[in-house]
């Protein structure tokens, strides 16, 4: 049908799209493959394609393709490199990251992204810029900068932002980090 009819993208999309929602995931991507070659400015194509990948757990594939596709439309580089980070690439998400403009978004993964490389001193540095922006209202947020405080031994700031949380999980959480922050004080030789 695609070749025989002088095709549009849009025709390549749901054809690929019916596909993919049905689990034919080699039949969707060899069609979206073509489409991409055929339509390579298409966003729609490169996003359906890029998901298709992720259906299948290739991770390093879908951001390539939302890479790619960012370089035209830049709102689809923080999907990128959030993938890139689910994959593991830390540098390379935290190379994109930089170029985020929507700065919520750009805090909130590049702490996930220090934390991930274990880069406690750079995340902890980011308190101010979070508060700014008002990325401490959430709490996974405001628990993530906690965990890094404490990993740099900042106490005191560690306990000032574990006050706030309410949520279960994480109330139980920095419970666990003020027992290791006693454990510490008690016993400093144990937490270096």
């Amino acid at each position: 049908y695609l070749h025989r009819s002088q095709a549009a993208a849009s025709d390549y999309i749901a054809l690929g799209n019916a596909l993919r929602l049905s689990r034919e995931y080699q039949e969707a991507l060899n069609i979206l493959e073509v489409a991409r070659l055929q339509f390579p400015y298409d966003e729609t194509v490169a996003k359906l394609l890029s998901h298709t990948y992720l259906d299948q757990g290739q991770l390093n594939a879908a951001a390539f393709i939302l890479e790619q596709a960012a370089l035209m439309n830049p709102r689809l580089q923080a999907e990128a490199a959030e993938i890139y980070r689910r994959a593991g690439r830390f540098h390379k998400a935290l190379t994109l990251n930089e170029s985020i403009s929507d700065q919520k978004i750009k805090l909130k993964q590049r702490l996930s992204i220090l934390l991930a490389l274990k880069q406690f001193e750079r995340a902890a540095n980011m308190e101010s810029s979070l508060y700014r922006t008002g990325l401490l209202e959430d709490e996974d947020v405001r628990y993530a900068l906690a965990y890094a405080l404490f990993s740099t031994r900042r106490f005191p700031e560690t306990a000032k932002h574990l006050d706030y949380l309410k949520n279960a999980e994480l109330f139980r959480k920095g419970a666990e980090l003020r027992r290791l922050m006693e454990m510490c004080k008690a016993e400093p030789w144990q937490c270096t």
